[in-house]
């Protein structure tokens, strides 16, 4: 692997993948270096054509944890999981948009429409989440009403960058895609993030998640945070106004 110096300009791009030339580039948005890595020593450059064609495969690890990849957490952790609950759901997600699911062959609903369809089924659902949710899917809240639900909750902490659900207090979903379109939403494979999770049940692993999600949702960790009463988080556990 070789390291060489490059100027990008003020306008150079973060990251640039030449693959063409048996070379893969990641420039810095300063433009400070450059970093060639050479196809035939770095298997991992290649995880673009490998997820072209289906890599890595899903599957389980072990008797408790089932690895998954792109498109295999939207088929595994919503339309199995997430449309199949009973009881309970609880979602922790860093970003917040509207996203597609596919709820019958050929019929789409926004999450919004999803989570009331649960609550109506007598669903206890809660969604944690950090950033402001896009306009679409708070158009969409309101639309379906969630609001007059005494089963739907949500709430906002802008240090929360866990990305989890919870069904039935059983499976749990972990990793890296969040509640958007590109991440656990219906999107096609070829314009879908990358994204890499594990689905388990658990109970030790599952029990850690929801320490952490019942600590930041009931303000446990509130009175020691410094973000508190700041731009950052001007209203502590905020909920949106319907």
């Amino acid at each position: 692997m070789k390291m060489g110096a490059k100027s990008a300009g003020r306008s150079g791009r973060s990251i640039r993948a030449v693959l063409g030339a048996r070379v893969m580039t990641f420039s810095s948005r300063s433009g400070f270096y450059a970093r060639r890595v050479p196809l035939s020593r770095h298997g991992g450059a290649c995880a673009a054509a490998r997820g072209a064609i289906g890599w890595p495969p899903g599957g389980r690890m072990d008797g408790t944890f089932e690895f998954l990849a792109n498109e295999e957490l939207y088929e595994r952790v919503v339309k199995e999981a997430l449309l199949g609950a009973e009881r309970t759901v609880d979602l922790a997600t860093a970003t917040l948009k509207k996203m597609l699911v596919e709820v019958s062959p050929g019929a789409f609903r926004g999450l919004a429409d999803v989570l009331a369809d649960l609550c109506f089924r007598g669903v206890r659902v809660r969604l944690l989440h950090a950033s402001v949710p896009s306009g679409p899917f708070l158009a969409d809240l309101r639309r379906v009403e969630l609001a007059r639900s005494e089963r739907f909750d949500m709430r906002r902490c802008p240090r929360v960058h866990l990305k989890a659900v919870v069904v039935d207090g059983k499976g749990l979903y972990l990793g890296s895609a969040n509640l958007t379109g590109a991440g656990l939403g219906a999107k096609g494979a070829d314009r879908r993030n990358f994204e890499l999770g594990l689905w388990t049940g658990l109970d030790a692993v599952r029990d850690r998640v929801m320490d952490l999600f019942e600590a930041v949702w009931h303000g446990r960790a509130c009175p020691a945070c410094r973000l508190k009463d700041t731009d950052a988080c001007p209203a502590p556990l905020e909920s949106p106004a319907f």
